[in-house]
């Protein structure tokens, strides 16, 4: 989530009723009336809590207003810039880790990497999806998986696997 804090100080000559945050992409930011004005000198902060469904810019304004004064004042325009932090997820489900195979037995891998902005992503792994997975020799394996998103946020998953001459 996103919070967006703002600090309103009165330096007008009159008393501030409303107090509005706006923000087209994050319409839950809004306030409305305040349950006490703000007096000539005083501040007010006033926060907010969004959490975006998108990455990228979204922008939000603060206005003003007064039983006073005829048009609300408004502040500059304030940018938030949302990144996408938020690794992709790897579903390996074959080798199954800690499975034991037979040499030589054939093995496919199973894998699938998916970001919650980019959606599915290149996996890089020892074997691609749908290939065999070395069970050639004796002894344990790993058999690791990388995948990378556009935003540069990285996962790994490693699963450990033993080929036995049997089983």
């Amino acid at each position: 989530p996103v919070t967006l804090t703002v600090t309103v100080l009165n330096t007008g000559n009159v008393a501030l009723t409303d107090v509005v945050v706006a923000s087209p992409q994050a319409a839950d930011c809004a306030a409305g009336p305040l349950a006490e004005p703000i007096a000539v000198d005083g501040q007010r902060v006033i926060g907010c809590t969004h959490t975006p469904t998108t990455v990228g810019p979204w922008t939000s304004t603060v206005s003003a207003t007064s039983a006073e004064l005829p048009t609300p004042d408004s502040s500059p325009t304030v940018e938030v810039d949302v990144l996408d932090v938020v690794a992709p997820v790897i579903t390996l489900t074959s080798p199954a880790d800690g499975a034991l195979y037979s040499r030589n037995q054939v093995v496919v891998a199973d894998v699938t990497c998916v970001d919650d902005q980019d959606g599915l992503v290149p996996c890089e792994a020892d074997a691609a999806d749908d290939e065999p997975v070395d069970t050639s020799t004796v002894g344990t394996h790993a058999y690791r998986v990388t995948a990378t998103d556009a935003a540069g946020n990285q996962a790994e998953v490693e699963h450990t696997y033993a080929v036995a001459l049997r089983r």
